[in-house]
């Protein structure tokens, strides 16, 4: 694994454990929220089947900070075994400059092609898939800064402008920008019209002036990404451009519901049975089990289990405690059952995990 950063007397790999803790940190499969720490960030991706040692790589590019980031086959194997739903306190767009990926979104298997795109809300829990070979641009926006946006964007001057009619994206971006809307979940598919070249030569036209702003900004830097940002929004607007695809998903009810199972889960350190979660959330416990599922991809049982196991991993990184007592202390009466449900999750057994993290702190 390698790692390079603009900062000078910095040590790149502790940026990304403290930047990007979703690529470094072993979290098991639960749903994990990921927080933007700057208005903007754009990461361009990529996966080379055919090069081993530089088979997966990000770049990532904020205000003030940019880091590279490339993994072997073998690494990578790992980041694909530990993918796992996440959602965002932000909006991210993604879009294909080649080859193609596959995302599942809320548990539905999308497969995006050169040229399309998809922009997805604040709540909309999702994970790529690492099977093919791609290039990809994420920009991620704050949820401040696309309020901003959405403002500017109603601002005319010119006739043109006032009797543009509203479009799929419009809409998007004003119902998701509100307060009312902060549970909502959302996202638009993006497919091209026409020629796939020049859409994704003008979006890459866009993203590089992105780049060399953030890269070497001056006076005036603020103002032009703004403006860039306007028209990447405005220019994916535009119906002669893209077929748009607005998708909502599920209900207020259901998701305040799925946030009690991950707060009672979070609380038990995943050990509460199906009917013991019934009577506490006066649900059945059959329901119960279909609206976890439908917002992890998890039984109650396995989502369970990555609380559990989350609380293992913790233990065996912080404590010398055998690893035995441990399972114990987690309920576990048979130590090759711990074990089997530890390795489901991390790709590793609990004395694995314990040496790896030794040998990265020392």
């Amino acid at each position: 694994m390698f790692y390079s950063t603009n900062l000078p007397n910095a040590d790149p790999a502790e940026i990304a454990r403290d930047l990007f803790p979703d690529m470094n940190e072993v979290t098991g499969k639960v749903a994990a929220n990921y927080t933007l720490r700057t208005p903007y960030r754009l990461i361009f991706s990529s996966m080379k089947s055919d090069e081993p040692d530089d088979y997966y790589s990000n770049c990532f590019i904020a205000p003030d900070i940019a880091l590279y980031y490339q993994a072997s086959k073998e690494e990578t194997q790992i980041v694909i075994h530990r993918a796992h739903l996440h959602k965002h306190d932000f909006f991210e767009f993604m879009f294909v400059l080649s080859g193609e990926i596959y995302v599942n979104i809320e548990n539905a298997r999308h497969l995006y092609r050169k040229g399309s795109c998809c922009i997805l809300n604040r709540n909309v829990m999702h994970t790529e898939e690492y099977h093919t070979d791609f290039r990809i641009v994420f920009l991620q926006i704050s949820s401040e800064l696309m309020q901003r946006l959405n403002d500017e964007l109603r601002l005319s001057f010119f006739s043109v402008e006032r009797e543009r009619p509203s479009s799929v994206m419009s809409n998007f971006i004003r119902n998701n920008t509100s307060s009312a809307t902060d549970t909502h979940r959302a996202y638009v598919d993006l497919i091209p019209l026409g020629d796939n070249k020049e859409i994704t030569k003008t979006l890459h036209d866009y993203f590089d002036q992105i780049t060399h702003e953030t890269l070497d900004p001056g006076i005036g830097s603020t103002f032009m990404i703004l403006t860039l940002l306007k028209k990447i929004l405005l220019y994916i607007s535009v119906s002669d451009y893209f077929s748009t695809t607005p998708v909502q998903i599920g209900s207020d009810t259901e998701y305040a519901l799925f946030e009690e199972i991950e707060h009672t889960m979070a609380e038990s350190t995943g050990r509460i049975s199906r009917s013991q979660l019934a009577n506490k959330l006066n649900y059945s416990g059959a329901y119960l089990n279909e609206i976890c599922k439908k917002y992890s991809g998890l039984s109650l049982f396995d989502y369970g289990m990555t609380f559990c196991m989350k609380k293992a991993a913790r233990l065996l990184e912080s404590s010398s405690d055998n690893i035995t007592d441990i399972g114990i202390y987690l309920g576990f009466t048979n130590r090759s059952h711990f074990y089997k449900i530890f390795k489901s999750i991390y790709g590793m057994t609990p004395a694995q995990y314990r040496k790896e993290k030794f040998s990265l702190s020392s």
